[in-house]
């Protein structure tokens, strides 16, 4: 039985991984985050922006969440670096509520990390909008090592 609620494929995983270490063990670490960076200077990553926030695609995005495949997975982020939503000031909250509200209106769950969560990989605070594709798996294979998933 799979106990943890999201996947990534291999490759995503592997290129994710990598990309964490190489933040960890170069002077990308001493610089700033990488939301900060992205929000400066803009990509086609980001989807939407806010007064306070803005709607980014994931990088590494899952591919399956709470046993269903995933079809999009962006995520809001606080323009301002911040590492808890209560950092926020009530304009912020409004604000990155008002993006949230609308993703949720069009089918994404709402996930987001405890400052304190071992598994948040970035200290900013983002809060994940996942969109999957209403088809839960029926049955699922994973095994750590060697890396195998089946899924039907």
């Amino acid at each position: 039985m799979l106990h943890a609620s999201y996947v990534r494929s291999r490759t995503t995983t592997k290129q994710y991984a990598w990309h964490t270490k190489k933040r960890h063990y170069t002077k990308e670490k001493a610089t700033e985050c990488d939301f900060c960076t992205l929000l400066k200077h803009p990509t086609a990553q980001v989807v939407a922006v806010y007064e306070h926030c803005s709607v980014i695609k994931n990088n590494f995005p899952y591919d399956m969440w709470d046993h269903y495949g995933v079809n999009d997975h962006l995520m809001v982020v606080p323009k301002r670096h911040v590492v808890s939503l209560g950092d926020l000031t009530p304009e912020e909250q409004l604000d990155c509520l008002k993006a949230i509200t609308k993703y949720e209106a069009d089918g994404y769950s709402i996930y987001a990390r405890a400052p304190s969560n071992k598994g948040k990989s970035i200290t900013h605070q983002h809060t994940h909008l996942i969109k999957t594709d209403d088809k839960r798996k029926k049955f699922i294979l994973y095994l750590a090592q060697p890396y195998l998933r089946l899924m039907r």
